[in-house]
């Protein structure tokens, strides 16, 4: 029951963002000018374009970063159970 309403909820958020970027494209259809610096290149792009490009790239680089904290974490937490496992080994062999 609870995975069919988060399932739902899901498809419900899905919709809401696609009707907004969609509703956003058709509202921002001007054309604009980036210059990009160390390289002297200009790009003509539109207006929602650059936008929704900056929001997937944030998205993407702060997915990585997020990659890499899990990664931390689990290297530590592999470690600290050894280190566990040791401990209660060692508490074993001074109990007989």
């Amino acid at each position: 029951m609870l995975n069919n309403i988060m399932d739902f909820l899901k498809l419900l958020l899905f919709a809401i963002v696609l009707l907004f970027i969609i509703s956003f494209s058709f509202v921002n259809t001007d054309v604009i000018k980036i210059k990009i610096i160390p390289f002297f290149y200009e790009v003509e792009t539109r207006v929602f374009l650059a936008v929704i490009f900056s929001f997937i790239l944030g998205f993407l680089f702060g997915t990585f970063l997020n990659i890499i904290k899990s990664v931390k974490n689990i290297l530590a937490n592999m470690k600290i159970e050894k280190r566990v496992k040791k401990l209660e080994q060692e508490l074993d062999e001074k109990k007989w």
